[in-house]
């Protein structure tokens, strides 16, 4: 650029410059203002640097770029989502004539329950990395069945929803040719059969049920998970006819009650709250002794277990809560209470109560700050 004849090449401020500006800026006013135009005069001054108006047209130039750039990546980003959410939709509206074509080759008794989905309004779009996809089937065995369907309609060919109805139709129709919920299967002379007869009849009273109790929430370690049975597991069970299986594998989460049902032995009867012997249950039921998964295998002989673990440990807690009224006659009933509650809470606490380490469970409870 040249300014009055003389082409300058380089910076106009020097790394010498900049010490002599703050010198000058020290030797003048401390204010921002100020400093500004202390800046301004130096470089005018000294520098014979041109006055800023001569910089208007170019600055003007440069943020004009600047924001043109700014616009067009806009509606670069703008257009690729548009045209992204109407693949998407597109997608979807295809996903779901195919599934609503599929639903009226599907079998009137059950289709409503075997076709039900969502869509995934949030980072459905594909299914690479960990992006979800646009729709899953709400059965476990329906969404495996139709994943690859849904993640590319296009190879549905012309008898593909015919083949995929009869895979669907004759899984379900084993429930109703196996008389599932007829339970003729369970005896009226065998204890466990009766109680568990008793208990599955309403749990079970339609099939409408069956879809409702397939899916049960389990508790991790750290948080609840849905975990859903209808899947081929219980068609496997349907299939080889073993049905006190199928039935136990469907409503297993609530079997517990099966514990005080079935006659005890006189040295486990107990003057606790029925609160607390069904606490109880429920905690031996899912978290001591052998898994669920020996119950899908022989499950008679899985409650036998269960229920000699739940009678020894009513009994451990019939001994838990005399020694603490032995060692703490002070205690009030109320605390007795809790304190066997804060036990059936924790598998640690009942697994020691059980071995009759009374010590040590009601010194982790002193040492927790807990009751005593």
């Amino acid at each position: 650029m040249d300014f009055n004849g003389v082409e300058r090449v380089g910076p106009i401020v020097t790394m010498d410059d900049v010490d002599r500006i703050f010198a000058h800026l020290t030797s003048g006013s401390d204010t921002a203002v100020d400093d500004v135009a202390a800046i301004n005069e130096y470089l005018m001054t000294n520098l014979n640097a041109p006055p800023i108006e001569h910089y208007t047209e170019f600055n003007t130039a440069i943020v004009d770029a600047r924001q043109a750039a700014i616009i067009a990546a806009q509606e670069r980003e703008d257009s690729t989502r548009a045209k992204q959410a109407k693949a998407k939709e597109s997608k979807i509206a295809k996903v779901e004539k195919m599934l609503d074509d599929l639903s009226t080759k599907i079998d009137d008794s059950f289709s409503e329950f075997v076709m039900k989905r969502k869509t995934n309004s949030a980072r459905c779009f594909g299914y690479s990395g960990s992006q979800a996809p646009f729709i899953t089937m709400d059965l476990p065995f329906m969404d495996v069945l139709l994943k690859p369907y849904i993640a590319a309609p296009s190879k549905v060919k012309k008898n593909t929803l015919s083949e995929i109805a009869t895979t669907i139709n004759g899984k379900f129709r084993m429930i109703n040719d196996a008389n599932l919920l007829a339970f003729e299967y369970l005896s009226d002379s065998d204890p466990i059969e009766i109680a568990l007869k008793s208990l599955v009849r309403d749990i079970l009273p339609d099939v409408n049920a069956i879809f409702a109790v397939g899916g049960c929430v389990r508790r991790g370690r750290y948080s609840a998970y849905r975990e859903n049975h209808i899947n081929d597991t219980f068609f496997n069970h349907l299939q080889a006819g073993t049905l006190i299986e199928a039935v136990v594998y469907l409503t297993i989460h609530k079997l517990s009650p099966m514990l005080m049902s079935v006659e005890s032995s006189a040295e486990s009867t107990t003057t606790f709250d029925e609160t607390i012997v069904e606490k109880l249950a429920n905690g031996v039921w899912e978290n001591l002794g052998v898994g669920w998964a020996e119950a899908y295998v022989n499950f008679k002989a899985y409650f036998s277990s269960k229920k000699a673990l739940f009678e020894n440990a009513l009994i451990a807690l019939k001994e838990y809560s005399a020694w603490l009224i032995e060692h703490n006659p002070e205690w009030t009933t109320v605390q007795i209470t809790q304190t066997v509650k804060a036990v059936i809470d924790s598998q640690w606490l009942l697994d020691k109560v059980i071995k009759r380490e009374f010590d040590a469970v009601l010194a982790r409870h002193s040492g927790s700050g807990g009751l005593g």
